[in-house]
């Protein structure tokens, strides 16, 4: 438990430094960034971070944060996670 809460922090505090650039904002309020100092692009690849905001919470979470990976036929796998 005591590494779990080691790792969230480290992702949290590492996100907190970070440009985060506005993509989309939805009519009903959810709002969606990504993290533009971090792009890793390696082959046909890409890799960002990515964050959403929800003003109604989604299976008790109203924000999450993603690592995304892109391929050049625009297939996107992520990795979820929550922030609160």
């Amino acid at each position: 438990m005591k590494k779990l809460i080691i790792i969230i922090s480290l992702l949290f505090c590492s996100s907190v430094s970070a440009e985060w650039v506005l993509y989309h904002e939805s009519s009903s309020g959810d709002k969606f960034w990504y993290e533009d100092e971090r792009i890793k692009v390696r082959g046909d690849n890409a890799y960002v971070w990515s964050r959403s905001s929800y003003p109604i919470a989604i299976s008790g979470y109203k924000s999450n944060e993603r690592y995304d990976k892109i391929n050049s036929v625009n297939n996107l796998e992520g990795f979820c996670f929550a922030v609160s």
